[in-house]
């Protein structure tokens, strides 16, 4: 037996060399796992970016090693249409070696498996959910003047309920291409059509509609319509199978008219992209009214009463975390074909970061009114800013959030600026994007919010914090040696932080003795502070906002103060206000505290939005990023020549980087004018936003605390990408 068993050892280190020796070596990239059959001409590898822009990023790597000419042309076309289609449905590429060898591909990793995997779906809700993903991601494409031509169940990744991507565009069309003549697609899932003869791109997206069907069909029973065999159901399609009805009642009733319209012979009877979405939307609200509240039902109000009892008699419910509920989507009718820019606001007037809102709110008007200030040409306007276009954010974990993205959408918005928290951003972002709107942060700085999936939709002002952890990383390592203790809060600021900041750590060789994510407020905070002065660290991390004056009480009771640990905060705690509320009678109580902040505000915008507050104020954190968020987006709209949110979103990212440098709306928007590419540096200083829709260059002013409570420039570190620099 033992014999055996080292022999089969020694047959598995053989086929996992062989393995690893067949794997391509493509320059800026780290390949890993093999996710696609080695047996498949296209071969997909999970892989990690080695070389910036990106570097670091996690994605799948798409490789052909036997390209012929058309296999090469194909991925620069997938990669055309997957930058310039704005969804969340359609899969996102970030760089292509089509000349290469082999060729390759970038895109963003997607979560789940492919419909083939997962099929059937048997329940209403999940099988309705999904439906309505899908010809929300066709609906997309259509509109934005593509085709995929190669709709199948293996095409398209279920990332989870209602969430899915079209991937392999390499079949796709779009507006402008010569009328194809080469029958392209999968046998078995193409329209009769398709093979006979040059097609304009409507007929490939009323080809496309057929193709949904058939996928739709196969979703619900895990059979193909017509024949399991590919060849003889594609005969049978192109000899005018005449299938009867019967043969969908397996599906919705509600669906059955719509889908037995996509699957006509004929491709004018067939719905468009537009009308099946209609139908499945109509048909989702019919089956959501036909089902009984899952709180209302007996046994899930007896088996949730029974859980809480064992929970809190086990001594493990301490709070019921909601902040990680996405809200609602779908049910939205905007039209984005009006002469009009219309920009929402989310403020904070609530919760952790409350303190910011004056600053913050001052700015979003301040920005808005300046824009509309300036006269132009242009065949549209920005509507002027009214109480109803600002909506309360809330705190964590509320629904007010929700609320208040449903009154923006409701009256016909096209941006949302905001909102401030990273929780809140990643509850919103399904909802806003998948409404064809685009979302921009000025303070969610969470690094998940870089690999999000958004549909190129979401974009933010302020860097994510993989850049501010690794600069406060590099601090505490200058500073001195010794073991370090984390404690953050427990959300996606927090932890977000708390991860890039560990690595950060252990790459310098500092051991962390404690990571704790410590329970949002109101919390006490006395025991946290005991485990913390158990450990003896050498240096201690707060990353959290409101709550860490508390925390810090708490830490001094226990003997941990700056003048015996090395204390550091971060932008959520670092301000001029925190050492009088720690201790209100002695202003030197965090003297010798240590921590990364934001950049001082130019004196003259600091004076324009106290103009507008009406008064001096102390807290001004993110009202810069906030006056650029809007000016971002004003100037995209001028690049696209439209306020359509679509057009937008292609405009964002080159209108901070590739061009001119200009600083203020009325310079960039003549050289808009004179048909010049533009790099707006704003008032936050220069944006550069990587190909995420985020600034990869920022710098961060590392600041402490003296004896009389106010903070001292200690220096500034610049960090762009992944790469820090101090001086």
């Amino acid at each position: 037996m033992r014999e055996a068993h080292q022999r089969w050892r020694g047959v598995r280190r053989l086929l996992s060399s062989r393995l690893r020796h067949d794997k391509p070596v493509i320059r800026g990239f780290r390949l890993g796992r093999l996710m696609s059959g080695p047996e498949q001409p296209t071969q997909v590898y999970r892989a990690r970016r080695t070389e910036s822009p990106g570097a670091g990023r996690l994605l799948a790597l798409k490789t052909i090693p036997y390209a012929t000419p058309a296999q090469r042309a194909g991925l620069r076309r997938e990669d055309q249409i997957s930058r310039a289609v704005v969804s969340p449905h359609v899969v996102r590429t970030f760089a292509v070696g089509a000349g290469a060898t082999p060729p390759w591909l970038a895109a963003e990793l997607v979560p789940g498996r492919n419909l083939r995997k997962i099929a059937p779906l048997r329940r209403n809700n999940h099988y309705l959910a999904a439906c309505q993903a899908l010809v929300d991601g066709l609906a997309d494409l259509h509109r934005q003047g593509c085709a995929h031509c190669d709709i199948k169940p293996e095409n398209i990744v279920y990332e989870g309920f209602g969430r899915l991507k079209f991937v392999d565009l390499m079949s796709s069309r779009r507006a402008g291409d010569p009328d194809v003549v080469e029958v392209t697609g999968t046998t078995g899932w193409m329209a009769p059509e398709r093979h006979a003869g040059e097609l304009t791109l409507l007929d490939e997206q009323r080809a496309d509609v057929l193709s949904a069907a058939l996928t739709l069909y196969f979703l619900r029973t895990g059979h193909h319509l017509i024949d399991d065999q590919p060849d003889r159901a594609q005969q049978m399609i192109n000899n005018h199978y005449a299938w009867q009805p019967e043969n969908l009642d397996v599906l919705p009733a509600e669906l059955r008219p719509v889908i037995a319209r996509a699957l006509d012979y004929n491709p004018t009877v067939r719905p468009t992209a537009e009308e099946l979405r209609a139908e499945i939307r109509r048909a989702s609200a019919a089956n959501a009214a036909q089902q009984p509240g899952w709180w209302r039902t007996r046994s899930t109000q007896v088996i949730a009463a029974i859980t809480v009892m064992v929970a809190v008699s086990a001594g493990i419910l301490t709070a019921i975390r909601t902040e990680d509920s996405r809200c609602p989507q779908g049910g939205y009718s905007l039209d984005h074909g009006d002469t009009v820019l219309r920009i929402g606001g989310l403020i904070a007037r609530t919760g952790p970061v409350a303190g910011q809102e004056p600053a913050q709110s001052a700015a979003l008007r301040l920005a808005v009114s300046d824009v509309r200030a300036v006269k132009t040409s242009q065949n549209y306007q920005v509507e002027e800013f009214r109480p109803g276009n600002e909506q309360e954010e809330g705190g964590p974990g509320n629904a007010t959030v929700c609320a208040s993205v449903d009154a923006l959408l409701r009256n016909q918005t096209d941006v949302i600026i905001g909102p401030a928290l990273s929780a809140s951003a990643l509850k919103v972002l399904d909802t806003v994007v998948g409404a064809g709107v685009l979302l921009v942060s000025p303070s969610s700085t969470a690094p998940e919010l870089s690999t999000r999936p958004d549909g190129g939709r979401f974009f933010r002002t302020a860097a994510s914090d993989e850049l501010q952890a690794r600069v406060l990383g590099r601090q505490i390592v200058d500073d001195g040696p010794g073991t370090v203790a984390v404690l953050t809060r427990d959300d996606a600021y927090g932890n977000g932080f708390r991860d890039v900041l560990k690595r950060s750590l252990d790459e310098n060789g500092v051991r962390v003795v404690l990571q704790e994510s410590y329970p949002l407020p109101p919390a006490n905070y006395a025991a946290l502070a005991r485990r913390s002065a158990g450990k003896r660290p050498n240096a201690l991390v707060l990353v959290g906002f409101e709550e860490n004056d508390e925390i810090l009480r708490a830490l001094i009771a226990e003997g941990v103060n700056p003048q015996n640990t090395r204390i550091y905060g971060t932008d959520g705690n670092m301000s001029s206000t925190l050492p009088g509320q720690v201790d209100p009678n002695n202003p030197g109580i965090l003297a010798g505290m240590r921590g990364t902040t934001l950049l001082p505000l130019n004196p003259d915008f600091r004076r324009r939005v106290e103009t507008i507050t009406g008064g001096p104020i102390t807290e001004l954190t993110y009202a810069a990023e906030t006056y650029d968020a809007v000016v971002v987006m004003a100037l995209a709209a001028a690049a696209a020549g439209t306020p359509n949110p679509d057009a937008m979103a292609r405009q964002v990212i080159s209108v901070t980087r590739t061009g001119e440098m200009c600083s203020d709306y009325a310079s960039c928007l003549e050289l808009i004018h004179q048909h010049r590419d533009i790099d707006y540096d704003g008032i936050s200083g220069p944006l550069d936003f990587n190909d995420t829709g985020e600034p990869c260059r920022v710098s961060y002013p590392i600041i402490q605390f003296d004896a009389q409570g106010n903070m001292e420039r200690l220096r500034t570190a610049e960090a762009t990408n992944l790469c820090v620099t101090m001086r």
